[in-house]
């Protein structure tokens, strides 16, 4: 894996900054950082409390930006397009230390321009550990070619075990040829990117990277003569503002099924807090919780949670279940066994 790296003064980015606005880009969503900011060059810029912001400046901090290829790249999934299709290995196994290293490999489609400079050619991933400083950024190796003039790259990402085991990423894809950019007054490596719309891709070890039970001291659910009764509450990564958290139960061994999903009041997931420092502009993960009251005289209560992710337009939908490594969640009414 090589790693790339810019220069970015906060002069430049704010220059970035009036130019998209001028061109009508939109700007990712997010919440303004505290004193720090993450530039797309992966500089951090931080202020003291006496700092005076201009409107300006103010105004680079609430775009959150992210990505160096989401700024320079244009969108499309015909140039280059993330399938869903990634593995894992871990590396640097000792004998009582466990692993140190997580990598990923993910597997990426472009389309080849004619006449292209080969050496200008790249192909790789920009990702960001969720509860750490970034964005970094990952070149990939060439794999083959299909008869349809397609390629395929593959780019391993390699990440600390002790960092996480979640990694969010958009594609990008330098074609070889070159185009004078206007606003910048410069040439630049004509670039493609596939960001799922806006809101990214995520990959992960497994689904308690992404959901999760949490436990708190306030009590968790329980079964009883009147039902199903207590707090649940969960870890979730906050991939994006966007999202849907539903609980999928039976109390009949899957005969009929219900759902409950986030709404307010009791049997509805509601957000409590985020979890973790502020990165970027918003927090990596956050506490959801939900009441449960189900009424009823029943001997089993069966659950199993879901989390989808990718609802901007022209994104991908992602759905990561946590059921217990497929056996489920299960309540057993006193006397009848063990929970």
């Amino acid at each position: 894996m090589s790693e790339k790296t810019e220069t970015t003064t906060f002069g430049e980015a704010v220059e970035w900054l009036m130019r998209r606005m001028r061109e009508g880009r939109g700007v990712a969503r997010g919440v303004a950082a505290a004193g720090a900011i993450t530039l797309a060059s992966g500089q951090l810029l931080t202020g003291c409390a006496t700092e005076t912001v201009s409107s300006v400046e103010e105004a680079l901090i609430n775009s959150n930006v992210r990505s160096w290829a989401q700024d320079r790249g244009t969108r499309t999934t015909h140039m280059v397009r993330y399938d869903g299709h990634y593995w894992t290995q871990v590396r640097g196994c000792g004998f009582r230390g466990g692993c140190s290293e997580l990598e990923y490999f993910i597997q990426l489609f472009v389309e080849p321009v004619q006449g292209a400079n080969l050496e200008d050619k790249q192909v790789g991933v920009v990702y960001r550990v969720p509860g750490w400083q970034g964005p970094r950024t990952a070149t990939g190796h060439y794999v083959r070619t299909f008869e349809d003039g397609r390629e395929e790259w593959h780019v391993p990402v390699r990440v600390a075990t002790w960092e996480g085991s979640i990694i969010t990423f958009d594609a990008w894809y330098e074609d070889g040829t070159w185009y004078w950019d206007e606003g910048a007054y410069q040439w630049r490596k004509r670039t493609w990117v596939d960001d799922n719309g806006g809101d990214l891709y995520p990959a992960s070890q497994g689904a308690y990277s992404v959901i999760s039970r949490w436990w708190t001291p306030d009590g968790q659910p329980e079964l009883d003569a009147q039902g199903v009764h207590g707090l649940l509450d969960l870890r979730v990564a906050n991939l994006d503002w966007d999202k849907e958290i539903e609980m999928v139960w039976t109390t009949d061994g899957w005969a009929t099924v219900n759902t409950f999903g986030i709404g307010e009041g009791p049997n509805a997931f509601r957000f409590v807090n985020p979890l973790g420092p502020v990165i970027d502009g918003q927090h990596d993960f956050e506490h959801w919780r939900i009441e449960l009251d189900i009424p009823g005289s029943f001997q089993v209560f069966e659950y199993a949670l879901v989390y989808r992710h990718g609802f901007a337009e022209g994104a991908t939908r992602s759905e990561v279940w946590d059921n217990n490594f497929g056996n489920n969640y299960v309540l057993v009414a006193p006397n009848q066994g063990p929970f």
